[in-house]
């Protein structure tokens, strides 16, 4: 009975690659895996994060706040084993977070020489930007997060900025594009955001729209994507823009990790909780643990053909 499940299983997966294929629709994810307190090099990255993304059956997936931890390598090694390749930055060397881009290896090119991996140093945010082929048509995925530089609002615009600039000279023969990330805009309340002139969701729109982009962001009724799932203010901070000729469907935040690993997490899907008889705020998750803190970002990319960039198949 137990293989015959396991059957069923490999079936609708590969049933669903078909589909996918046949459809041009990709399955994308975007996680911050919490690794930003690394900071000693002591860090395991948890066992059940690459299963839970495994489980998911993504085309593609980004890792923020990522680091090459004590078991970077057993990671790197089961992503492969299980039809991946990646590509990681090297921001240690500036002791800042990495992004990592992993992708199915039977399905994508790449093109490794025009990968682009810049220091997160001053206003260049943690960015990684993968070139990649997909059944003749040419995009690129970004991983990205907004460094925070404390209350320096603008300076969390210009990181914006600089890889918009970077994508639009290094990648201007590709016109689709896609960026998952963290943007660390805080507060979702742009009406009544008090810094919404510097940086909120309207800037991070208006930068978009002046790049062909759009920001693709869960309805309100998801939740959050960090703290509380429902949160009496809405933090929607991971968000995907993507170019124009891309339609995306089922965008949502996912917490479903949370469920599965009770243990760990102590109350349900909410990585925080208000203690009414201290009257504060208080993790439910281990302090500086690694372990994230952050609700997946999934959604489903179909790319609108277009003959001019269109090659044929490598």
């Amino acid at each position: 009975q137990e293989s015959r499940g396991l059957g069923d299983v490999y079936k609708r997966q590969i049933c669903e690659w078909i589909k996918k294929k046949e459809n041009k629709i990709m399955h994308i994810l975007e996680w911050n895996i919490n690794q930003a307190t690394n900071i000693s090099n002591k860090n395991l990255i948890p066992g059940f994060v690459v299963d839970e993304v495994i489980k998911n059956n993504p085309d593609i997936f980004i890792f923020t706040e990522f680091a090459k931890t004590r078991n970077y390598i057993d990671v790197e090694s089961k992503l492969k084993k299980n039809g991946f390749d990646c590509a990681v930055t090297n921001n240690d060397a500036c002791k800042q977070n990495d992004v990592l881009i992993a992708w199915k290896d039977d399905i994508f090119g790449i093109d490794r020489d025009k990968i682009e991996k810049p220091l997160a140093i001053d206003d260049m945010p943690e960015v990684l930007i993968v070139p990649l082929n997909w059944m003749g048509i040419k995009f690129i995925v970004a991983g990205l997060r907004i460094k925070l530089f404390n209350n320096d609002y603008l300076k969390r615009k210009k990181q914006l900025e600089n890889v918009m600039d970077l994508i639009g000279k290094q990648f201007s023969d590709y016109k689709y594009c896609i960026i998952g990330g963290d943007f660390n805009n805080n507060k979702s309340d742009y009406k009544n955001c008090q810094w919404r002139d510097k940086w909120s969701l309207g800037v991070i729109d208006s930068i978009a729209k002046n790049n062909n982009c759009i920001r693709k962001t869960p309805d309100s009724s998801d939740g959050s994507s960090i703290y509380q799932k429902n949160n009496y203010i809405l933090f929607q901070e991971d968000h995907f823009l993507v170019s124009k000729g891309i339609e995306v469907n089922d965008v949502h935040y996912c917490r479903n990790f949370a469920k599965c690993n009770s243990d760990i997490y102590l109350h349900g899907e909410d990585f925080q909780v208000y203690n009414s008889q201290i009257r504060t705020v208080t993790w439910t998750i281990p302090f500086g643990s690694g372990v994230p803190d952050h609700a997946m970002l999934i959604a489903d990319f179909e790319m609108l053909e277009c003959e001019e960039n269109k090659d044929e198949p490598k």
